[in-house]
């Protein structure tokens, strides 16, 4: 409930309220929806606030203030330091690995310190790393005009389009092996594998489109959130 509400926080600030420059170009048709959305925009963010009061009541207070320090990373590394024209998403890639650095923490590592071994929960991590670079490269290319004209240098500076479709297959072979390794201790290859068909998805879609012609981003977040099929899956077996 934390992670989620927390999650549309802060891209209802980023995307709404704190708009960087460079969205005006690479999506302008998702700024005019904010626009014309405003009662949707306070109510979804009035009801999010409200269910992180509901969290805090019964989660520690470490967790909350780690919480809230990752929402915050969220929110400031797109907002200019004061006094200076600076921003942390203007060093070259940090908004690639931000952006994983904050999905990995708020959904692997908060959640699961401690309540498995220290090694498998580092695999873990990897393995959601591993799931998300595909979406961030896309999404970084989809944006990468905006971005060069404002001094973003994401991904797409040093990866053409053949580079995303390489890693994103990459991703894929080292993921398969994770699970297949993984499986091993704990006999649950088959959840391992349904769980890859989310990247796998991705992998096709990606090297079945060129680089002037992608589905919309919607599509790719979908199957970046493919993981709550295991999930809800996994809960229905077990």
């Amino acid at each position: 409930m934390l992670a989620c509400s927390g999650a549309l926080l802060v891209y209802h600030v980023d995307r709404a309220i704190n708009i960087p420059e460079e969205d005006f170009e690479n999506a302008p048709k998702r700024i005019a929806w904010y626009k014309s959305h405003r009662f949707y925009l306070w109510v979804s963010g009035a009801t999010a606030l409200g269910l992180v009061g509901v969290a805090a009541t019964f989660l520690p207070f470490h967790l909350l203030v780690l919480g809230a320090s990752l929402g915050v990373l969220g929110i400031i590394y797109g907002i200019f330091i004061p006094g200076t024209s600076f921003r942390i998403k203007d060093i070259p890639i940090a908004k690639t690995l931000l952006i994983i650095f904050c999905w990995i923490f708020g959904s692997v590592l908060l959640p699961l310190k401690g309540e498995i071994e220290t090694a498998f929960l580092l695999v873990l991590a990897g393995y959601k790393g591993l799931a998300i670079l595909p979406n961030i490269l896309v999404a970084n290319w989809m944006d990468r005009e905006g971005d060069k004209k404002h001094g973003v240098l994401s991904s797409r500076v040093w990866l053409g389009w053949n580079g995303v479709r390489y890693v994103t297959l990459g991703c894929f072979v080292v993921s398969l092996a994770v699970v297949l390794q993984v499986s091993q201790y704990n006999n649950m290859l088959w959840l391992g594998l349904v769980d890859l068909a989310g990247l796998a998805a991705m992998s096709v879609l990606i090297w079945r489109s060129s680089k002037n012609n992608l589905p919309d981003i919607v599509y790719f977040d979908l199957l970046v959130g493919f993981s709550l099929v295991t999930w809800l899956l996994w809960l229905a077996v077990y």
